[in-house]
């Protein structure tokens, strides 16, 4: 009777982890979102990833939009429902993994504190780098930890492979080693510098599966330098634009989003309850992934976005479930010695109904509706745009997605010796990625092009008015458009821009 009230309850919670995640499907694009949208819209139009087309990721969401690109020409929907159903597989991952190393009503708990958190509740259905990375760490654990235990280097192979693919999503799986390293001590089964060695090197095995094809490609198109200046010199060109992210900027965004879901965030701290049981070593390795991934994302890099803290919320459900079941096997354990049988199996039933009210708790304070706009909305904004932008290309410095929802060209951008297309090009140009005469020499060939008009978020016009590296392009704005009028959708910033037209000729 208890394992079929067990599944059931599993069931339902996957049942209702899709709801909230579809709830949200049909609202707008979050900006990052555009960005991979268009990177997979001209890979499809025969633009070489890096050289002709720039992406400051490793390629994997780009790659991923391309191929819902054969779906249709705006995708939204078949690729947010791919997102939904990833995220389920990352819950799926999780539950597993908790299982393994706590047990089941842990894995139940865990389980309902991400199925609820609200704020990765709206995350989810974003194609995102961020979204991916903690579902991607989940499968890579969980199948590295199997392996180990078992002593099957085929489920090691796995889990590398598995490594492989989110290095492809996201530079941050790196931090994902020392958790991993730690696993091994942990939990090996037979632990010697032998087996150390020959399990490291079917971990690597799997990661090079993914990455050995990439750099032969790489290679072969003679792109690396144009890969490593996107992904990596960018970056370091991008942080000193954040020296406002101090500990204290830091500390506000983590709030933020701890106070939609509390729990999932103190909780955590119950679990070094259970360092004295024969749980402790699954508990460390909790910290240490928690520990590792949460210092990588939030404080090691240049800058801090809210969607860094999707990152730990693995780790953290993970303790926190360990917490909960902790103590739902004390309480079960004080009823059995004091009432009857039945009674002592309502507290599994009662704790997790009041699992279920503490974690919504703080869901009035998410931002469901993020971006604030619908795609209905989106959609209008953009039809805007083409009625007043007839030529073929478009200078758009907000949401690059009106590039795919307009079907305007970007237009080219110099960048030392070759041709580029910059999605977001304002964050290319303003902040180090161009110099000041990348610049003059891309305006310069835009005379031209067909860019009838240009639209623009008021934060990137006051980036550009006071921006020295951004002169020439300031000078060409002003030298052939009209002044900007604002258009609007709603009163989210996400659904209103500045629109320069083309001078007429006199």
């Amino acid at each position: 009777m208890q394992n079929h009230w067990f599944k059931t309850t599993v069931l339902f919670i996957f049942v209702l982890a899709a709801v909230l995640r579809l709830a949200t499907v049909g609202y707008g694009t979050n900006v990052d979102e555009g960005v991979y949208w268009v990177e997979g819209k001209q890979m499809v139009d025969g633009y070489l990833i890096y050289q002709d087309t720039q992406v400051n990721k490793p390629p994997l969401v780009a790659l991923v939009s391309a191929f819902f690109f054969l779906f249709g020409e705006t995708p939204i929907y078949p690729m947010r429902l791919g997102m939904v159903a990833f995220s389920l597989l990352g819950l799926y991952w999780l539950f597993q993994l908790t299982r393994l190393l706590l047990g089941r009503n842990a894995a139940l708990a865990a389980l309902i504190f991400i199925a609820l958190e609200p704020y990765s509740c709206v995350w989810a259905k974003f194609l995102h780098t961020s979204t991916w990375a903690p579902f991607f760490e989940a499968g890579v654990f969980l199948y590295w930890i199997r392996g180990l235990r078992r002593r099957n280097r085929a489920l090691l192979v796995l889990s590398g492979l598995l490594l492989g693919i989110y290095a492809l999503n996201k530079q941050s799986a790196i931090f994902v080693l020392l958790p991993g390293l730690a696993a091994w001590f942990l939990f090996a089964h037979c632990r010697s510098w032998r087996e150390f060695l020959w399990d490291m090197l079917a971990w690597a095995a799997g990661f090079f599966l993914v990455f050995g094809p990439l750099f032969l490609f790489l290679f072969w198109k003679g792109i690396w330098g144009d890969f490593w200046f996107d992904i990596w010199t960018a970056h370091h060109l991008l942080a000193p634009w954040f020296k406002d992210h101090t500990l204290a900027f830091r500390w506000h965004e983590m709030q933020v989003v701890m106070q939609v879901a509390p729990v999932l965030w103190i909780f955590p701290v119950g679990s070094l309850l259970l360092l004295r049981s024969p749980r402790w070593r699954a508990v460390c390795f909790g910290w240490i992934w928690l520990g590792g991934v949460f210092w990588g994302n939030t404080l090691f890099i240049s800058h801090l976005w809210k969607h860094y803290l999707l990152v730990p919320m693995f780790p953290c459900a993970l303790l926190a479930g360990g917490f909960w079941g902790w103590l739902g096997r004390v309480l079960v354990q004080a009823a059995r010695r004091t009432r009857p049988q039945p009674l002592a199996n309502a507290w599994i039933l009662f704790g997790t109904f009041i699992l279920f009210c503490a974690m919504v708790l703080g869901w009035y304070k998410n931002d469901w509706t993020y971006p604030g706009l619908t795609l209905t909305q989106e959609r209008q904004l953009a039809r805007y745009i083409q009625r007043a932008c007839p030529g073929e290309y478009l200078l758009n410095l907000t949401n690059p997605a009106f590039y795919v929802w307009t079907d305007k060209k970007i237009p080219p951008a110099v960048r030392g010796d070759h041709i580029t297309r910059i999605p977001y090009f304002m964050t290319f140009a303003g902040r180090g990625y161009m110099t000041m005469e990348d610049l003059q020499h891309t305006v310069e060939g835009w005379q031209d092009l067909s860019i009838d008009c240009v639209v623009a978020y008021d934060k990137y016009l006051v980036q550009m008015q006071n921006d020295p590296v951004l002169a020439p392009l300031k000078a060409w704005l002003l030298a052939n458009y009209q002044p900007p009028r604002r258009i609007a959708v709603g009163e989210s910033y996400y659904g209103w821009f500045w629109l320069f037209e083309k001078k007429k000729a006199n």
